[in-house]
Order: C-alpha cells, then structure tokens, then sequence
C-alpha cells in the first residue's frame, strides 16, 4: 500500500469525503435528529444503562451512513459520477477506474477520507496511485451537484450547510469555552480556517466564517 500525500485538489473540484457527506445530508431526511440524538446519549456515557444507549444510536448512525455509502458508492460505479485524481507536478488529471464495490468483512460505515486503494479493508476503491503516492480522490464540482440535482435537492443548500457544520465542529473544538475575549477576528478565522484544512474539510471564506459567527451571537 503506498504512502497517502495530501495534495490541494483543483478549486472547480469537490473532495470525495467533502461529496460524500453533502450526498448523506442530502440522501438522508433524519440525519440531523439521529446525531442530535448520539450527541445527547454521550452525556450517560459511563454506566450500563447509557453505554447500551449510546452503542444503540451509533449502531442506527452508522447504519444510515452505511446505507448511503452503498448507494453513493453506485454513482461512480455505473459512470453517473467521474472521480479523479491530479498529478501534483504536471496538473494532469486521471479518472479512475470504476471498481468502486465495497466488499470485505468490514462494514460500510460512511466516507470519512479521500484517499481509498484496493483491498483496503476499510476504504476499497480504486487505484489512486500517481509518482508512488495515493492521491486524494475527487469530482468536479459541477458535475457533482448536476448528478446530485436529480436526487431532488438543491445543491447549494446542501453544500452551504455542510460547510455551516464544518464550522460549527471547529468552533466546538478550538474554542470548547467560546472564543477568548481580546483574540483578533483574523486569528480566530485563520485557526478556523486551518482547523478546517488539516482535517480535510471544504475550504470557506472569511465571509463565510462570519456570517456563521453572526447566526451563532451566543458564542462570540
């Protein structure tokens, strides 16, 4: 298995797990009342009764992200969806292969990465492998949100709040006890911002970061 670099994939690009989450929320209506549900169960975490509880949403969570992996995984496989891969060098793009079918012991449990390689138990795909190193996997964007119009939803919705939610997990992180009082609005965004980027999230504006600050005045 080759060594995974992370590459910037081109701006008209959407990653693969950047794509993957925007079909889910799009694919799935009660995504939002079952992870509100999982974040709630975490609070009786530590005794019989709420560890049973908490396993028993996560089972349901991961199943809803496991159903729509399957029927995400179906996109490229039959040729509605091209996912592709860049040779940082040259800037060349490759399409890949449509060996996109999950097989193995492990179960579907939703994308959580760009980079997938055959046989891999967890993440099987494609080779992705450009100069000996895997690549990140992605789609261009505008064919994306054409293939995912005929699911019945508008694109941009989706895309706005998926990065919205992307914002408000690094928000959580970086600032659990609020933003401290005095930091600068650049450093707070620019933490944000690289937050988002190390953790390989859809990159957002500075705008975008503070229309989310004014929705959310109880955190600033």
């Amino acid at each position: 298995m080759p060594k995974y670099c992370k590459d910037l994939v081109p701006d008209e690009g959407i990653r693969l797990s950047e794509a993957f989450d925007v079909y889910f929320r799009a694919s799935t209506p009660n995504w939002r009342e079952v992870l509100a549900r999982l974040n709630d169960a975490e609070t009786g975490l530590g005794t019989e009764e709420g560890n049973h509880r908490y396993h028993k949403i996560a089972e349901e969570w991961l199943g809803l992200r496991g159903e729509a992996e399957h029927r995400f995984r179906s996109a490229p496989r039959s040729g509605e969806l091209t996912p592709l891969v860049r040779d940082p060098q040259t800037g060349e793009t490759f399409a890949l292969e449509r060996d996109w079918e999950r097989t193995g012991s492990f179960p579907a449990t939703g994308i959580y990465t760009d980079f997938v390689f055959p046989g891999d138990p967890f993440d099987p795909g494609p080779d992705t492998t450009v100069r000996g190193y895997a690549r990140p996997v992605y789609f261009r964007r505008k064919q994306f949100e054409t293939w995912l119009s005929q699911t019945g939803v508008k694109p941009t919705r989706e895309i706005r709040r998926a990065k919205s939610d992307s914002i408000g997990e690094a928000v959580a992180v970086l600032f659990p006890g609020g933003v401290p009082q005095g930091m600068l609005i650049k450093d707070r965004d620019t933490q944000i911002k690289t937050w988002l980027q190390d953790h390989r999230r859809a990159p957002v504006s500075d705008q975008t970061i503070r229309r989310w600050f004014h929705k959310h005045p109880d955190i600033t």
